[in-house]
């Protein structure tokens, strides 16, 4: 019996738009965030708030150049390299130092009752559309949750 041939696959034709258009959607996402887009860029602007309080503007700028990295380079960048810990080591110390003004308002530290509270002002932060309150937030959820545990 004759051997069938065995087709080569072109690896070399397939092209990879989705980091690239990932990159794309997160910079969009961004710009939005950070300009006055309207009811969207109000509700991206807001859920950065609640995530980390006042420094909402950490967590677009982030997105920003994790897009811009991804189109620049077509690759996902690696997330759990010794840097990138140490980044997030270096954010999560930060909120939970900016959070600290809930700590010293409690005569008592209870996990929940910071919890409650922080939700409490994030909200009515948000429904202010100017967010002129932001700096009643703190941390925001992510400061309050590490505060409240390294505080324990």
């Amino acid at each position: 019996m004759a051997k069938k041939k065995k087709r080569k696959e072109d690896t070399g034709t397939k092209v990879k738009f989705s980091s690239e258009l990932t990159g794309l959607i997160f910079v969009l996402i961004s710009v939005i965030g950070i300009g006055p887009f309207g009811p969207v860029g109000e509700l991206i602007k807001s859920f950065a708030i609640f995530l980390m309080g006042t420094s909402w503007a950490v967590i677009i700028t982030l997105i920003l150049i994790l897009g811009l990295y991804m189109i620049a380079k077509r690759d996902v960048p690696k997330f759990f390299s010794a840097k990138m810990i140490g980044l997030y080591f270096l954010i999560i110390s930060w909120l939970a130092l900016s959070h600290r003004g809930y700590f010293q308002e409690m005569t008592e530290i209870k996990f929940g009752e910071i919890m409650q509270n922080t939700i409490e002002s994030i909200l009515v932060t948000i429904k202010d559309s100017n967010f002129t309150n932001v700096s009643q937030t703190g941390g925001g959820i992510v400061g309050a949750f590490f505060g409240a545990a390294l505080v324990n």
